[in-house]
């Protein structure tokens, strides 16, 4: 029998495909494991929906793909004809596709030019429970679309959605619910502690305490089932990365310790606690369930080829640990798992309109996220899920998380609307999303005013607005690019200073969103090496001196193995950078790509920086550590990955491509600018800055 027929989502076959065909929206709940980010499109598939494509979103990279390439193999063939996907960058499809996953973003895009979606019969919106801002924007815009076709289908789903809200924002929609999971969870909670260790983290900022309360709860289960996969939930990378070699210490102590007593698998946890400092409490480990452990870490910067070592199977005679973010959550279904470790705690983007400045904020999750990751465990047979805090901080957590276009910077969305509803010349909602109503536009919570002047205000600094918020050719032209409003207003700039072919490779670059070193980073030979690659004037000229030296490589894997280079991230960049052509030439009419002649002429790329990026200029500060961020008056440190972070004495005024707020605030990605080219190219923010400092 075909594996699908097992999945909870065929019992349900019929009733879906009766309440689609009665309804435009089907709100489709279903649990994880019940396979509905597979079976749904194959349903649509084989019964009436097969005339134009059904597309499917996600709001991960990963996922889109993974999922694309699980169907293509339920139905025999290829990824990229009859089952595709396209995400940012990377489009693996052609005219005979009929199923295509793409990211949420992709499809927003896709809206730009087509806001009916005519090349769609079905719309699939999954995970919608994550809110993130494209796919609330896309709701909107669905919604729109729906009453000019009324041929066209939505699907809303989610494992956690909550019906009232979306059963709210399309009026009439049928809803079915499917249950998933139908093996038992037994859930373990934290004991009472004297503090609460989610607040301790969060506030204190010990991530030691997270890794050590992690750690333990692996060894417990190690020793004491013997059968089953562990998965643990984990903030970021780098919590990842540090339990990961706490682990692998500890595993190596643990061995030494049974080598030089001759322990067998009859030893005691009890005894070797004492000399490895394991501390699981007065309770006695015997060996008999001990196994190897095959560490797998998964986070989005990973290079797909090793975030697929999830998927595979360990060993024989290892226990598989998936130490991940919450990408684990509903993004992927990784086979095996029986344990979840969950810290309670996930790392996300928060914008503070007041001073334009991201951070990355650790913070508690929410009960869906907790139920969530608590599902992961009964997916292949009974699973356990260890809790590191309480019941009571269970109990405390918000119900859901907060939608991102409530916490994030907008700046992108607004110019991608702002796009869209001017090139469709629809004079009654050109101000869809504008300052004055904010609520034109459809959206199921609406960010606040403030950020909406914020996002405003950035674009008008940027050149995509003018005074009245009006659009600008050059925000229209920003709009059509696949960028960060800072990185497409970069790049129009480019052409000025005869740099585009240069300003292309640094944002590719920018762009990739992967580590760019493998996990070998340091290895001392390829530090050495790549030491030597540093331009002393900063990071951007070091991206486009990395990414020539490894374009220019008759052997890429050569070169990459010697500079430790990560070649999953310059292949990307690689990618990127030839779309990012096409959409100079084709869709905004590049007759030529200009470009320096050597790296003689590289003071071009620092003028451009200087010119596009004023808003990001920052001046050294009299104690000769910190800057001071002219367009912001804030206070900001390097960071210690930059090349100047190594320079003395620091250089006086720098342009810098992010701002981040973590333990400290750090500007990114720096480079050192003149003086003299602020005073020539930006005469009125010279004076300001003069008058200033009288």
């Amino acid at each position: 029998m075909d594996a699908a027929a097992d999945l909870p989502i065929w019992f349900h076959k019929d009733e879906i495909l009766s309440k689609l065909k009665s309804s435009q929206v089907l709100l489709l709940t279903g649990e994880t494991g019940s396979g509905k980010s597979t079976l749904i499109p194959k349903i649509l598939y084989e019964n009436g929906y097969r005339d134009n494509v059904i597309v499917i979103t996600q709001p991960r990279r990963v996922a889109a793909i993974s999922l694309a390439r699980h169907v293509a193999s339920m139905l025999n063939c290829d990824v990229g004809k009859l089952v595709g996907f396209a995400v940012r960058f990377l489009n693996c499809c052609c005219d005979e596709t009929k199923i295509k996953y793409v990211t949420d973003g992709v499809l927003l895009r896709e809206a730009l030019d087509d806001r009916l979606f005519s090349r769609y019969s079905v719309v699939v919106i999954d995970e919608a429970h994550e809110r993130s801002i494209r796919s609330d924007v896309l709701l909107g815009i669905l919604r729109s679309a729906m009453e000019q076709r009324r041929d066209l289908k939505v699907i809303v789903m989610s494992a956690t959605l909550r019906a009232t809200g979306f059963a709210s924002f399309f009026p009439g929609c049928a809803i079915v619910n499917v249950p998933g999971r139908t093996h038992s969870l037994d859930i373990f909670y934290a004991p009472q502690p004297q503090e609460d260790y989610l607040e301790v983290c969060i506030q204190m900022k010990l991530f030691n305490i997270l890794a050590q309360a992690a750690l333990v709860s692996i060894l417990q289960i190690n020793l004491t089932y013997k059968y089953g996969d562990v998965l643990v939930f984990l903030p970021g990378q780098d919590d990842i990365e540090a339990l990961e070699h706490m682990l692998l210490n500890k595993i190596k102590i643990i061995k030494e310790f049974l080598k030089s007593t001759n322990v067998t698998t009859n030893g005691s946890m009890c005894t070797i606690r004492q000399s490895t400092d394991v501390l699981l409490g007065d309770t006695p480990y015997e060996f008999k369930h001990w196994k190897e452990l095959e560490i797998v870490p998964l986070y989005a910067a990973l290079p797909l080829e090793q975030q697929s070592k999830v998927f595979q199977k360990p060993v024989e005679g290892y226990r598989k640990v998936v130490l991940a973010t919450n990408i684990a959550e509903t993004s992927v279904t990784i086979p095996g798992i029986r344990f979840v470790v969950d810290s309670g705690l996930v790392k996300q983007k928060m914008f503070c309109v007041k001073n334009c400045l991201e951070s990355l904020m650790l913070q508690k999750i929410s009960k869906d996220s907790a139920n969530q990751r608590a599902g992961r465990a009964g997916r292949t047979g009974p699973g356990k899920v260890f809790r590191l805090y309480t019941n009571d901080s269970f109990k405390g957590m918000r119900a859901s998380k907060v939608p991102e276009i409530q916490c994030a910077n907008i700046s992108h969305v607004y110019l991608e609307l702002k796009v869209q509803f001017k090139m469709s010349s629809v004079s009654n909602v050109i101000q869809m999303l504008g300052v004055a109503n904010p609520l034109d536009f459809p959206l199921m919570d609406a960010p606040s005013k403030n950020a909406l002047l914020s996002a405003a205000m950035e674009l008008y600094r940027l050149d995509a607005l003018d005074s009245k918020g009006n659009l600008t050719d050059i925000g229209r032209h920003m709009g059509m690019i696949p960028l960060l409003p800072r990185h497409a207003r970069l790049l129009l700039c480019s052409a000025e200073f005869d740099c585009t072919s240069e300003i292309l490779t640094i944002v590719s670059m920018l762009s990739t969103d992967l580590t760019l070193f493998t996990a070998e980073k340091f290895n001392k030979a390829a530090f050495k090496m790549r030491r030597n690659l540093c331009n002393p004037r900063g990071d951007h000229l070091t991206l486009l001196n990395m990414y020539n030296i490894w374009n220019d490589s008759p052997n890429r894997k050569e070169c990459c193995d010697q500079f430790g280079f990560n070649p999953s991230a310059f292949k990307r960049a690689s990618e990127i950078r030839s779309q990012l052509v096409e959409v100079l030439t084709q869709r905004l009419g590049c007759l030529n790509i200009p470009g320096c002649k050597d790296s003689s002429e590289w003071d071009n790329v620092l003028k451009c920086l200087c010119r596009a990026g004023w808003m990001n200029l920052a001046s050294l500060n009299s104690d000769g550590k910190t800057y001071t961020i002219e367009s912001k008056r804030k206070t900001v440190m390097l960071h210690p990955h930059s090349v100047l972070f190594t320079r003395r004495p620091f250089p006086p005024v720098v342009v810098y491509d992010e701002c981040t707020n973590t333990r400290k605030i750090y500007i990114h990605n720096v480079s050192e600018i003149s003086q003299e080219w602020v005073t020539k190219l930006l005469p009125k923010l010279s004076t300001k800055s003069s008058h200033k400092q009288h």
